[in-house]
C-alpha cells in the first residue's frame, strides 16, 4: 500500500515501490457519529453563511477554503478545525469512492488505489500554514492521486 501525505498541491512523483500498508480498522459507533453530526453542523450553519448548497460539493469545499483563511486567527480554532476536517473528509468520501478508516496516526480516509488521506491534518495545516496548504487543492487533488497510485505497480 503507498501512503502519501499531501504536503503541495500535487505530489511531482509517487514511489513506484511497495511500502508497507499502513494498519487501518473499522471506525468506532461514536467516531462515525461525530463526523455525522459535524458534517450537519457544517450544512447547517455555513449554508446560510454562503448561500451555497453544502451537500458535499466542489463549491462548498471552494467557500470552506475562504473560511479557512478568514479565520485563521481564532482562539477557537481547534475545534472548528475538526468540524470542517469531517465536512471536507465526508465530500472526498461520497465524491470519490473511498471510506473512513481509523489509523495509528488519525482518523483517515481509504481511497481507491489504496491512498489514505488525513483531511483533519490537512485543515489543521491551512490553518497552521495558511493557502500554501488549501483543502481546496487538497480535495482538487484526489483524483490524479488516485489514478496515479492505482498505476504504481505493487
Amino acid at each position: 500500500m503507498v501512503r502519501i501525505l499531501l504536503v503541495a498541491l500535487l505530489l511531482p512523483a509517487l514511489s513506484t515501490r511497495a511500502e508497507p500498508p499502513l494498519p487501518t480498522r473499522p471506525l468506532t459507533a461514536e467516531e462515525q457519529a461525530a463526523i455525522t453530526h459535524n458534517v450537519e453542523l457544517v450544512q447547517k450553519q455555513m449554508e446560510p453563511l454562503s448561500h451555497l448548497s453544502f451537500n458535499f460539493t466542489d463549491a462548498s469545499i471552494k467557500w470552506l477554503d475562504g473560511f479557512i483563511e478568514r479565520n485563521r486567527s481564532h482562539e477557537s480554532a481547534s475545534r472548528l478545525q475538526q468540524v470542517l476536517a469531517s465536512y471536507l473528509g465526508e465530500t472526498i468520501r461520497v465524491q470519490f469512492n473511498c471510506s473512513w478508516v481509523g489509523s495509528e496516526e488519525s482518523i483517515a480516509l481509504s481511497c481507491p488505489g489504496n491512498l489514505m488521506l488525513f483531511p483533519f491534518t490537512k485543515v489543521a495545516k491551512q490553518f497552521s500554514s495558511g493557502h500554501d496548504d488549501s483543502i481546496y487543492a487538497f480535495y482538487q487533488s484526489v483524483p490524479t492521486l488516485t489514478a496515479q497510485t492505482s498505476s504504481t505497480p505493487r
